[in-house]
């Protein structure tokens, strides 16, 4: 499975979307956590969405889901 993407949050920034580090555009990978990547160039800017980080705890990464 390819690596998450993060999104541009301003001129010059992305978040990354597993651990909500901002990260400065020259960074291809997030230095708070280091599992997602840069978004391409051409990515608009979106302005932050709490549904966007939701994280992949280690937790809940070994959970079953019950449905």
């Amino acid at each position: 499975m390819p690596d998450p993407t993060g999104r541009w949050i301003g001129r010059g920034q992305w978040q990354c979307p597993v651990c909500g580090t901002v990260n400065p555009e020259d960074r291809e990978r997030c230095q708070g956590c280091g599992e997602s990547v840069r978004p391409s160039f051409d990515e608009p800017i979106r302005p932050p969405d709490p549904a966007d980080i939701i994280g992949r705890s280690k937790q809940r990464e070994g959970e079953k889901s019950d449905r």
